[in-house]
């Protein structure tokens, strides 16, 4: 029997961080983005990288978030399309990180028919 994995979406609004090593990323290493509301268009693996000033600013997937970023803050939003919520605005300031922030494992396995 095959398993699949299968990434549960970050929450929209929710803080990361950059912290690869892939050459791809190496300018970016270190900086911090907000989850952006997902679309429906593009579906919940294209994940939308905002900067501090609210700037939807790149995209990424959702097996790149698990590998490449740290989850420093976690949000409750519940509605990852973002209906009817306002646009997202800067980036308030996160408090002081303790150093004992790490990775969060988001895969779950579900049995393939």
């Amino acid at each position: 029997m095959a398993h699949l994995k299968v990434l549960q979406p970050i929450p929209p609004l929710s803080v990361v961080q950059l912290i690869s090593d892939d050459p791809g990323w190496s300018d970016q290493k270190g900086r911090i983005f907000r989850i952006g509301y997902y679309s429906r268009q593009d579906g919940l693996d294209c994940v939308w990288l905002v900067d501090d000033t609210g700037l939807y600013e790149q995209t990424t997937d959702q097996e790149s978030t698990s590998k490449d970023f740290a989850i420093l803050q976690t949000s409750s939003e519940s509605d990852v399309y973002g209906v009817d919520r306002e646009v997202l605005g800067r980036r308030s300031p996160l408090p002081e990180l303790t150093g004992t922030e790490h990775k969060v494992p988001r895969i779950k396995s579900a049995n393939k028919p």
